[in-house]
Formats: C-alpha cells, structure tokens, sequence
C-alpha cells in the first residue's frame, strides 16, 4: 500500500509503473508521461522482460500520506493499531483492499520493513533513481522509533533475514 513498482530496462531507462487497485486490477501507466497504458484484471499477470529490474518507488500521493499518518499515529502518538483503524475509517479513508481497516492491516504496514527501505529474504529493495524508496522519513524521531521496533522484531525472528536500512 502506498509503494508502486518501477519496471526499468536494460540501459536503466524506467519504462513502465505497475500501480495496485483495492479491486485487484493492476493500472500500467507509461513511466515518462504518466499516462495509464492499459489496465490488468486482478488474476493477470504483468509480462516483464527478462532484462527487466523492479524497484519500489511511492505511489499515489494520498496514499504514501496514509502510511505516513499511520506510522505518526503508531509511533509518535503511540496508539493501537486498533485505534488506529477506527480512526482511518471514520474519516474515509479506503483500505489497500478498498474496504474498511482493521487491526491486522494496520499491523502489517507497521511491522513491514519495505516501509523502512528494509530487504527481507526473496525481496529485493533498492533506492529509486531519486535514492528515496522510503515512505517514512517524515520526522526523524519516527524513523528513530521505527528502527528500534524492527531491531527488535528483526532479533527475535519476525521478520527473518534483514539486510538493514537504506537511507534517503
């Protein structure tokens, strides 16, 4: 949620962003102009060049803020991800899925170290071309707070392999 993927080629051209809909559809969208391509339905797959490389660049500008506010939320205003649900529901805010938040969604964009610019077994996370594939850095006390949790859940085996952080 919040992080589309950048398909570059060969020579390090970005040719084509793969965007997620709560739906399932997946939006193709044209790296240089913006423009959506085409549209893929929710069991179709993406047919990438074996040259190809992928890296996880931010999406939607709304979106990108929902995960900032969740992680200010969590980690600043130290609440529940409980709360934090309700709090997103009551003032619209659509799910990854498109529906209502919940708890375990909430948990699972809080404890993902993609957010963090963190790799984890068979992920593979680089800077972007801008070297900013981070969603969080907003405050550094965040990022701060954020780095003790996932050094400890990293330890005792939540998140398995990690590779460590990369800055923006």
């Amino acid at each position: 949620f919040g992080l589309d993927r950048l398909y570059i080629d060969g020579s390090g051209e970005p040719v084509e962003i793969v965007r997620e809909q709560p739906d399932g559809r997946r939006e193709v969208i044209d790296a240089a102009t913006g423009a959506i391509k085409y549209e893929l339905a929710p069991k179709e797959t993406y047919d990438k060049s074996d040259r190809h490389r992928v890296e996880l660049i931010e999406g939607r500008v709304d979106r990108v803020e929902t995960v900032r506010r969740i992680f200010h939320l969590r980690y600043i205003e130290k609440l529940g991800a409980k709360r934090i649900a309700r709090i997103l529901n009551d003032d619209g805010v659509i799910s990854p899925r498109g529906g209502y938040w919940s708890q375990s969604t909430i948990d699972h964009i809080t404890r993902n170290p993609v957010y963090l610019g963190q790799g984890r077994a068979n992920w593979i996370s680089r800077p972007t071309t801008t070297g900013n594939i981070l969603v969080v850095p907003f405050r550094r006390a965040v990022m701060l707070a954020c780095r003790r949790r996932c050094t400890v859940l990293a330890r005792i085996g939540s998140f398995g392999s990690t590779t460590g952080f990369v800055s923006s």
